[in-house]
């Protein structure tokens, strides 16, 4: 089997890699599902045999945009510590001395 047949996504087959120029697939969808199909497929060789410094690159950029799609997708507010700070001392003053 020739490469290009190995990467047209048929069964049995490894996923297609996903090119730097591509658009990054919608959480949820087909494209993100193939997407998760190849980084797993990365790193189960990262474990059994090592990457190329491709395959290595490609790994790497499919991390960094899977969780900027994930943090865009399902956003999450900044804590403010100096608000929890606040009520801790709050919670401090309000409870009974631990030493009666």
């Amino acid at each position: 089997m020739s490469n290009s047949s190995s990467r047209n996504g048929t069964p049995g087959s490894s996923p297609p890699a996903i090119s730097a120029q591509e658009e990054f697939p919608t959480v949820d969808s087909e494209k993100w599902d193939a997407m998760n199909v190849r980084r797993a497929e990365l790193i189960r060789k990262d474990m059994d045999i090592g990457l190329t410094d491709a395959e290595r690159q490609e790994y790497e950029r499919l991390q960094k945009m899977s969780l900027a799609a994930v943090v865009k997708a399902c956003p999450q507010s900044e804590p403010d510590f100096e608000r929890l700070a606040r009520l801790r001392e709050e919670l401090r003053s309000d409870s009974p001395s631990r030493t009666e």
